[in-house]
Protein backbone atom coordinates (compact mmCIF):
# COMPACT_ATOMS: atom_id res chain seq x y z
CA UNK A 1 0.00 0.00 0.00
CA UNK A 2 1.39 3.40 -0.95
CA UNK A 3 1.88 6.08 1.67
CA UNK A 4 -0.71 8.36 0.08
CA UNK A 5 -3.30 5.59 0.46
CA UNK A 6 -2.37 5.23 4.13
CA UNK A 7 -2.77 8.99 4.56
CA UNK A 8 -6.26 8.85 3.05
CA UNK A 9 -7.11 5.91 5.27
CA UNK A 10 -5.86 7.83 8.32
CA UNK A 11 -7.91 10.91 7.41
CA UNK A 12 -11.04 8.78 7.03
CA UNK A 13 -10.39 7.03 10.34
CA UNK A 14 -10.04 10.35 12.14
CA UNK A 15 -13.21 11.73 10.53
CA UNK A 16 -15.30 8.69 11.48
CA UNK A 17 -14.52 8.61 15.20
CA UNK A 18 -12.17 5.63 15.10
CA UNK A 19 -11.26 5.29 18.77
CA UNK A 20 -9.47 1.97 19.05
CA UNK A 21 -6.69 1.83 21.61
CA UNK A 22 -4.05 1.36 18.90
CA UNK A 23 -4.87 4.61 17.07
CA UNK A 24 -1.97 6.49 18.67
CA UNK A 25 0.50 3.79 17.66
CA UNK A 26 -0.88 3.76 14.12
CA UNK A 27 -0.60 7.56 13.78
CA UNK A 28 2.92 7.48 15.24
CA UNK A 29 4.03 4.99 12.59
CA UNK A 30 2.30 6.94 9.82
CA UNK A 31 4.03 10.17 10.86
CA UNK A 32 7.41 8.45 10.64
CA UNK A 33 6.73 7.44 7.03
CA UNK A 34 5.01 10.50 5.58
CA UNK A 35 6.44 13.36 3.61
CA UNK A 36 5.76 16.96 4.58
CA UNK A 37 3.09 17.20 1.88
CA UNK A 38 1.32 14.11 3.21
CA UNK A 39 1.52 15.47 6.74
CA UNK A 40 0.03 18.73 5.48
CA UNK A 41 -2.83 16.75 3.95
CA UNK A 42 -3.64 15.31 7.37
CA UNK A 43 -3.26 18.63 9.18
CA UNK A 44 -5.48 20.50 6.71
CA UNK A 45 -8.42 18.32 7.76
CA UNK A 46 -7.84 18.85 11.48
CA UNK A 47 -11.19 20.57 12.09
CA UNK A 48 -13.04 17.75 10.31
CA UNK A 49 -11.83 15.10 12.74
CA UNK A 50 -13.95 13.76 15.55
CA UNK A 51 -12.99 14.94 19.07
CA UNK A 52 -11.32 11.81 20.47
CA UNK A 53 -9.29 10.94 17.34
CA UNK A 54 -8.33 14.62 16.91
CA UNK A 55 -6.92 14.68 20.44
CA UNK A 56 -4.96 11.48 19.77
CA UNK A 57 -3.64 12.95 16.52
CA UNK A 58 -2.58 16.18 18.26
CA UNK A 59 -0.82 14.20 21.00
CA UNK A 60 1.20 12.46 18.30
CA UNK A 61 1.97 15.81 16.65
CA UNK A 62 3.26 17.04 20.01
CA UNK A 63 5.46 13.95 20.32
CA UNK A 64 6.65 14.28 16.69
CA UNK A 65 10.45 14.52 16.69
CA UNK A 66 10.89 16.28 13.36
CA UNK A 67 10.61 20.01 12.78
CA UNK A 68 7.10 20.95 11.72
CA UNK A 69 6.58 23.31 8.81
CA UNK A 70 4.55 26.37 9.73
CA UNK A 71 2.59 27.93 6.88
CA UNK A 72 0.09 30.65 7.71
CA UNK A 73 -2.90 28.30 7.42
CA UNK A 74 -1.42 25.89 9.98
CA UNK A 75 -0.60 28.63 12.45
CA UNK A 76 -4.13 30.00 12.06
CA UNK A 77 -5.59 26.54 12.64
CA UNK A 78 -3.65 26.14 15.89
CA UNK A 79 -4.51 29.67 16.96
CA UNK A 80 -8.19 28.70 16.74
CA UNK A 81 -7.52 25.53 18.73
CA UNK A 82 -5.95 27.59 21.52
CA UNK A 83 -9.50 28.68 22.41
CA UNK A 84 -10.97 25.17 22.29
CA UNK A 85 -12.31 24.08 25.68
CA UNK A 86 -10.96 20.55 25.47
CA UNK A 87 -7.85 20.97 23.32
CA UNK A 88 -6.60 24.41 24.35
CA UNK A 89 -3.78 23.25 26.63
CA UNK A 90 -2.60 20.62 24.13
CA UNK A 91 -2.73 23.17 21.31
CA UNK A 92 -0.72 25.61 23.48
CA UNK A 93 2.01 23.00 23.98
CA UNK A 94 2.21 22.38 20.22
CA UNK A 95 2.11 26.14 19.58
CA UNK A 96 5.07 26.69 21.92
CA UNK A 97 7.05 23.65 20.77
CA UNK A 98 7.01 24.67 17.12
CA UNK A 99 7.25 28.43 17.72
CA UNK A 100 4.03 29.42 15.97
CA UNK A 101 3.01 33.07 15.82
CA UNK A 102 0.00 34.91 14.48
CA UNK A 103 0.90 37.78 12.22
CA UNK A 104 -1.21 40.32 10.41
CA UNK A 105 -0.57 38.22 7.30
CA UNK A 106 -2.79 35.53 8.83
CA UNK A 107 -5.90 37.66 8.72
CA UNK A 108 -5.48 39.38 5.36
CA UNK A 109 -8.30 38.41 3.01
CA UNK A 110 -6.11 38.56 -0.08
CA UNK A 111 -3.94 35.74 1.30
CA UNK A 112 -7.00 33.60 1.96
CA UNK A 113 -8.22 34.12 -1.59
CA UNK A 114 -4.76 33.33 -3.01
CA UNK A 115 -4.24 30.17 -0.94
Amino acid sequence: MQTIDLVRLTINMLKTNYIASNLGQFIHKILQRTSRIELAMMLQRLHDYQPVPRKTFLQEILAFDEPLFSPVWLQSTFWILLFDEDLGSLARKIWNKYGFVVTSESVRLENEERD
